[in-house]
């Protein structure tokens, strides 16, 4: 009779870890969903910003903004500008990976892609801004800063570092 007690025991031990390792895998998986998705939503939010910046320097008749904005800890540069215009030695090969990647119709990307997000919330298109050439700015902690400027005859707002 004890002998039966132990294996209903060891069942039951047994069923718990497995109860357990089940519970933290799923706990992970979420955990690394509201991860990938609060990196998402602070790319768009940066754009939306930086979009809000360059239209309110475009409808001006002449200012120089300083943008401030905050990305995910993962990306590394932003970068601005044609991907078939000239670029800085330091920049080519960030501009070459864009061309590589088919995003050749916009002027505002993070480096690296974010996979996980997708392809189209990697790179924008901003409409009433321009660069002189391509260049990337560096994020620190997170953060990257960008100047916009717009002369009084200029038809786009100017993008610089």
């Amino acid at each position: 009779m004890h002998k039966g007690g132990q294996i209903q025991l060891s069942f039951g031990m047994i069923f718990s870890v497995i109860i357990i390792a089940i519970v933290l895998f799923v706990a992970g998986y979420v955990i690394t969903n509201f991860i990938k998705t609060r990196d998402c939503i602070q790319l768009g939010t940066f754009n939306k910003n930086l979009v809000n910046e360059v239209e309110r320097a475009y409808r001006s008749q002449g200012q120089s903004l300083s943008f401030q904005g905050s990305l995910p800890a993962k990306i590394n540069f932003v970068c601005f500008g044609n991907l078939n215009g000239p670029s800085s030695t330091a920049d080519k090969p960030r501009q070459q990976y864009f061309k590589e990647h088919s995003m050749d119709n916009k002027n505002l990307f993070f480096y690296p892609i974010i996979e996980s997000c997708g392809s189209n919330i990697n790179s924008y298109l901003l409409e009433h801004a321009r660069s002189a050439e391509f260049f990337c700015i560096s994020t620190k902690s997170g953060k990257v800063e960008l100047k916009i400027s717009k002369e009084p005859l200029e038809a786009l707002a100017k993008l610089s570092k």
